[in-house]
């Protein structure tokens, strides 16, 4: 997948750019594993994915063919916000919510060093 990628995914591109099948593409997005901007209106619609969330579906892919499993999905996520974060920042990782921030915060959740020295 292209860096310079900036305009919404639908399905059927997320499909092509990762290997994955229509279902296992549902699957993750009804379970919440894949964030679309807004959910289809129905059948027949496409689900629009922004281009960060097409980026974890390709790790998710590459990730699910490597491990066999679906709790891939966390280490997608870590490695899509270690690819945003830049040098020196730090990965909060708190359920499933993984996000870049400055510096770790005394609030509980885990954190991963990026680059930090």
């Amino acid at each position: 997948m292209g860096v310079g990628v900036t305009a919404p995914i639908g399905s059927p591109e997320l499909t092509r750019l990762t290997g994955l099948t229509y279902r296992q593409v549902d699957h993750w997005t009804k379970t919440g594993v894949l964030r679309p901007y807004v959910a289809a209106k129905g059948s027949g619609y496409s689900r629009q994915f922004p281009p960060a969330e097409a980026y974890v579906a390709v790790i998710l892919a590459r990730y699910v063919r490597a491990f066999g499993r679906t709790d891939a999905s966390l280490l997608a996520r870590i490695a899509a916000a270690a690819r945003t974060a830049g040098p020196n920042r730090w990965i909060r990782l708190d359920g499933v919510v993984v996000e870049p921030v400055t510096r770790p915060l005394p609030d509980g959740a885990a954190y991963l060093s990026v680059g930090v020295s």
